[in-house]
């Protein structure tokens, strides 16, 4: 299976949901996408705007990409303490089946343990004083002395917004008055992952 392309892939795949039209489908994906992340990162109307698919097609590898995170999600477990680039890899799998913009927080303890996975908010992401209070609010409860908040893009731009820097330094202000350290502000789109608090530190270091 390693030796197949895109095409040859999507066709095997295809073929077990969606019959004669599997080979017509497949080749319009493929065309329309650089890479196999690229198509299981998109949105089914996304998906299917771009390459011309059918409906049924484009349901059925947001289907299977949704059950390929959740085997990541269902293995990151409370308690334990991870690296960070496990820690980026389950905050995209989180996030990655969602087609709505959604923030989650995951909360640490003094060790760096994973006390919890909080989703904060559905929707678009704004500066209001209301989100981060929340995420606060959250921290302390769960007794948090570090937290990482993430949130996705479903419009598959990965850059950060003028809201989503309001937000980062906003929440950084509100947690470090309730004495919790914000960690890291993650942007996702499927599995491609950038760090909002850290790119502000750098702008500033370079200022």
């Amino acid at each position: 299976m390693q030796s197949l392309n895109n095409r040859e892939y999507l066709e095997k795949l295809l073929r077990f949901a969606c019959g004669n039209k599997c080979e017509t489908d497949a080749a319009k994906i493929s065309e329309a996408f650089a890479s196999g992340a690229d198509i299981a990162s998109t949105g089914a109307h996304v998906l299917q705007n771009l390459s011309g698919c059918t409906e049924q097609t484009a349901d059925f590898i947001r289907l299977v990409a949704a059950l390929t995170s959740r085997r990541i999600t269902d293995n990151f477990k409370i308690g334990k303490k991870y690296s960070i680039s496990e820690i980026e890899r389950y905050v995209c799998a989180l996030l990655f089946h969602l087609e709505v913009e959604s923030v989650y927080m995951l909360s640490f303890d003094k060790n760096g343990k994973l006390l919890s996975a909080d989703i904060i908010t559905e929707g678009t992401v704004n500066s209001s004083p209301f989100l981060p209070r929340k995420m606060a609010d959250i921290a302390l409860r769960r007794k948090a002395a570090s937290v990482i908040l993430a949130h996705n893009h479903p419009s598959g731009n990965l850059t950060a917004s003028d809201n989503d820097v309001s937000v980062t330094l906003l929440a950084e202000s509100v947690l470090r008055d309730a004495n919790v350290r914000l960690d890291a502000h993650y942007i996702t789109v499927g599995f491609d992952i950038f760090d909002c608090l850290k790119e502000i530190k750098r702008t500033c270091s370079a200022n």
